[in-house]
């Protein structure tokens, strides 16, 4: 039995090369595996409509599951939802992509990415801000 200087057992000799050959084969495997440095990843689909997330709806582990959002980012996203929602209530906080460029660490090069992963509410500029479209067609003769 193989003995280490102080005297306990470690790895026995009959089991040394399967113990290498089995640490060689993951260390293959990993640096192969699609995904990783040396593997050929293939890039995700786009998320379709029902996949996308409402950034004013969603809760901040579902946006941390966001390609580059983490725990503390997407917690600042909602953050920065509340306080919005409660500055201006009846408007969306996060009504285009941009408007998230207001939450403190988010900038372009954070929200290029996830774009496709978000929807936004489509609503038009008057009724956004409350008040009703003027309707400016003359009367009939």
């Amino acid at each position: 039995m193989a003995h280490s200087p102080g005297g306990s057992a470690w790895l026995h000799p009959k089991y040394a090369r399967t113990a290498i050959g089995l640490v060689a084969v993951g260390a293959i495997l990993t640096l192969a595996w699609p995904g990783t440095p040396l593997g050929k990843s293939v890039p995700p689909a786009a998320p379709t409509a029902d996949q996308q997330l409402d950034p004013n709806a969603a809760t901040w582990w579902q946006l941390e599951r966001l390609p580059g959002i983490g725990a503390s980012l997407a917690k600042a996203i909602v953050a920065e939802r509340e306080r919005r929602a409660a500055q201006w209530p009846g408007e969306p906080p996060f009504a285009r992509p941009e408007s998230l460029l207001r939450v403190p660490g988010l900038g372009p090069k954070k929200l290029l990415p996830i774009v496709s992963y978000l929807r936004f509410p489509i609503a038009s500029a008057p009724a956004a801000r409350g008040s009703a479209p003027v309707d400016t067609t003359p009367p009939p003769p």
